[in-house]
């Protein structure tokens, strides 16, 4: 399994002025650090959580042959039930089998597909996160980037107790 960031966020989940007040930087620091600061923050937080934070979109490739055990993939009955990574999932663009479109139904993060597709080449392009603005992002995200940022410009540990009810768990 193949997961690839096709398409990174526009915009970030905190301005530079949050955090330049949060770490009470001087107004003179650096714009390129501070964005630094931001964008590390933003994937500590996307990678802790499993999460998109803001809109971005995905590519998903499964190659056979899946895990016994994986958390992503599952053979039913009667269909492939696919668990989409970093949701929220918002939209689909295409689900192809080698590279040709194949019918799929969705519920919530996850995909449905005939149980022929078992064992074969699938690919799933989609897009994830709250939405494209930093005012989608429920305040516990938003915060733990802005702690997080703590983590970078000081290294120092940090409390991100406030994104454990965020976290993704797939059970095996």
């Amino acid at each position: 399994m193949q997961l690839t960031c096709l398409i990174p966020p526009a915009h970030e989940p905190i301005t530079p002025d949050e955090v330049k007040r949060y770490l009470r930087l001087p107004d003179e620091t650096q714009e390129k650090h501070i964005q630094g600061l931001i964008a590390s923050a933003r994937s500590y937080v996307e990678g802790t959580t499993g999460r998109a934070l803001l809109k971005q979109q995905w590519q998903l490739k499964l190659t056979p042959p899946y895990p016994k055990a994986s958390p992503l993939a599952k053979r039913e009955t009667e269909h492939l039930k696919i668990h989409l990574p970093r949701p929220p999932l918002i939209s689909i663009d295409s689900v192809k089998l080698k590279s040709q479109p194949i019918n799929y139904t969705i519920e919530g993060d996850t995909i449905f597909l005939s149980s022929f597709c078992w064992e074969k080449e699938i690919s799933v392009t989609y897009w994830a996160g709250y939405g494209n603005t930093k005012e989608d992002l429920p305040i516990n995200l938003k915060m733990g980037t802005l702690i997080a940022t703590r983590l970078f410009e000081f290294q120092e540990p940090v409390d991100l107790s406030l994104l454990s009810s965020f976290k993704v768990f797939h059970v095996v």
